[in-house]
């Protein structure tokens, strides 16, 4: 993935600040929160998250209703989603229940 991570990407945000941040997720559960299988990589996300208070995460419809065992952000701090055709139905309302923005490619133009 040539993912940087470890202390020094752990810091480094903390200096930072940024308008959005844009990060993929390995696993979106819609009341588990945000996960993945690699506690260091979570690390360093969580410091990311931290930049912006505008957070879109970009994810394909196989990403949702998984869970991994690192936990790395509850849904809440997640203003847009941007995924694919295949995301269902019944993910997109929890979504829109819980005020997250969903853009679907081919069906929506631009981020805001």
């Amino acid at each position: 993935e040539l993912s940087i991570i470890g202390h020094i990407a752990e810091k480094g945000p903390e200096e930072l600040r940024a308008d959005k941040v844009l990060l993929g997720s390995e696993a979106i559960h819609l009341d588990k929160g945000m996960t993945n299988s690699y506690l260091d990589e979570t690390m360093t996300d969580r410091a990311i998250i931290r930049l912006s208070s505008c957070i879109i995460i970009l994810a394909d419809h196989t990403k949702f209703n998984k869970i991994q065992p690192a936990f790395w952000a509850p849904l809440s701090v997640v203003d847009t989603i941007v995924t694919d055709w295949g995301v269902s139905t019944g993910v997109r309302e929890k979504l829109a229940e819980q005020n997250i923005r969903l853009i679907v490619a081919g069906e929506d133009e631009s981020i805001q």
